[in-house]
């Protein structure tokens, strides 16, 4: 049994409003994507590592390969339009096994520790599943009627609805599964024209079990610019 980590980047970080993609913004001179990536290099766990770029990008990761010895980037493979696209290219690539665990991380995600990413493969190894998550600790409200209230200065609190935080957990990554089982309901989902934010929700929507592993508020995803702010602080 092996543990594959899969880091799918192809994204373009429209919300960051950046020429270049988040995940490969440099901090101390690194590009952020590397420092995910060492996370994983530097785990006797993990196996293997494949990334999924767009393809002018693909050049980049295999010069950051090399120039930062990352032995286990093992395959480095075109991204696709949607997050689940570029997983199901990234784990086609690799030599499956069907025992085998895959650990999907997003490569903005740069903060990821060694306990958080071995306590997840230790519940997968369990469970069969692990999804890093945190609880919920501020208040939530849902608002489904924003800007239509908004539009005709209507009242927004006949619209909010608050949300008991006790039940609420924000998802993280890496989320892990059977390999052999992830990369069979992508493809489904794919040849069903079916999109799923994340591979806990998907494998959730085809009857698989879903199980939480803790997380940190450190482990956040890079997406809009002031969390570029906090990032340079952290590593600086």
């Amino acid at each position: 049994m092996s543990v594959f980590a899969i880091l799918p980047a192809a994204g373009t970080g429209s919300r960051m409003a950046s020429a270049i993609p988040k995940q490969f913004l440099k901090f101390n001179g690194k590009e952020l994507i590397v420092y995910s990536l060492e996370v994983f290099q530097n785990n006797p766990n993990i196996k293997s590592i494949a990334v999924a770029a767009s393809k002018e990008y693909i050049p980049l990761v295999k010069r950051l390969q090399k120039k930062y010895s990352l032995t286990k980037l093992t395959s480095i493979v075109e991204g696709g339009k949607e997050r689940q696209d570029s997983v199901l290219n990234a784990l086609a690539s690799l030599p499956l096994q069907s025992k085998d665990l895959a650990a999907v991380h997003d490569a903005a995600r740069p903060l990821l520790t060694q306990k958080i990413l071995n306590s997840a493969i230790k519940l997968a190894l369990l469970k069969s599943s692990a999804v890093v998550s945190v609880e919920g600790r501020d208040t939530l409200i849902r608002f489904p009627y924003k800007e239509e209230i908004e539009s005709s200065y209507k009242n927004p609190s006949d619209s909010i609805e608050y949300i008991d935080r006790k039940d609420v957990y924000y998802v993280q990554t890496p989320q892990i599964f059977n390999a052999s089982l992830l990369l069979s309901c992508v493809r489904r989902a794919s040849l069903n024209g079916m999109t799923f934010p994340d591979e806990s929700s998907l494998m959730k929507h085809y009857g698989f079990s879903v199980h939480l592993s803790e997380g940190s508020l450190l482990n956040f995803k890079v997406t809009i610019k002031s969390d570029l702010e906090v990032i340079k602080q952290i590593i600086g």
